[in-house]
């Protein structure tokens, strides 16, 4: 992936407002020490703040710090505050693109591939988003690869579970994000509105496919999101089909223990 001169200003801005820790840091004093152009930096700075990344003072004792603690800043958020989001085709995000003729169902795939990681990371939307930019972009280098032994959406949803893969074994493992709270939302009570209940229940829903292991995750993903077959899914996998259909059984075991309270009375 190239990373555009804009792109590698903004994340030596935002190391450099980490190490200087808590207090104002002038926008003089970064241009200097790391090289970069003082109103390009300023417009970087801008962009950065409006994304909560940074804040600023004016004043003579003003200037730059960091929103928030630097550990909770990634370089992806870095990078997409001054570049747009990372999961685009052809520079914008896959609900703005429109093909024609027999490429006209491909924005729909994209964005089904992205959809597919984001469930696959238990709801990590910008973790989904820097693996589906991957896959589109593997998925564009390798189209002479694509023998039609399966569906290109297929093949694509292997690519991008090649890539979630490869993501877990750099990370060895995932957190389920605790922003909100399924407790904080009346599920019991009949007089709750169906809009709290179903936020309720897509956040349980959240929790308790967390709770999954990585394969049985993948396998609920793959037949019930993303709509294929026990064949297709293994495809995907890469594992044999009766592999899938185990771990789709463990995977409903847990999901009915967990969900219990969701099923309807009777």
């Amino acid at each position: 992936m190239r990373i555009s001169a804009r792109a590698d200003y903004a994340v030596r801005a935002a190391v450099e407002l980490a190490a200087a820790g808590e207090g104002p840091t002038k926008g003089e004093a970064i241009a200097r020490a790391q090289g970069i152009p003082l109103k390009f930096l300023e417009n970087i700075l801008g962009d950065l703040r409006h994304s909560g990344i940074v804040r600023s003072q004016r004043g003579a004792d003003g200037g730059y710090w960091l929103a928030r603690p630097a550990d909770q800043i990634t370089v992806a958020d870095v990078i997409r505050a001054v570049e747009g989001p990372l999961a685009s085709v052809r520079g914008g995000p896959p609900e703005d693109v429109a093909y024609a003729g027999a490429a006209e169902s491909l924005s729909s795939v994209w964005i089904a591939v992205r959809a597919s990681l984001r469930r696959l990371t238990s709801g990590n939307h910008a973790l989904a988003d820097d693996l589906a930019q991957e896959t589109f972009l593997l998925a564009y280098r390798n189209l002479k690869s694509f023998r039609q032994e399966a569906k290109f959406s297929t093949w694509l949803y292997r690519i991008a579970y090649n890539a979630f893969l490869g993501d877990i074994r750099k990370t060895k493992e995932l957190q389920l994000s605790d922003d909100e709270d399924a407790d904080d939302v009346t599920t019991s009570d009949d007089t709750a509105t169906p809009v709290a209940r179903a936020v309720a229940l897509s956040i349980d829903l959240q929790r308790a496919m967390a709770v999954l292991s990585d394969a049985e995750r993948a396998a609920i993903v793959q037949c019930y999101h993303n709509d294929l077959s026990h064949e297709e899914a293994a495809f995907v996998l890469g594992c044999p089909v009766g592999t899938v259909k185990t771990h789709i059984l463990r995977a409903k075991q847990k999901l009915k223990a967990r969900l219990g309270a969701w099923a309807p009375e009777g």
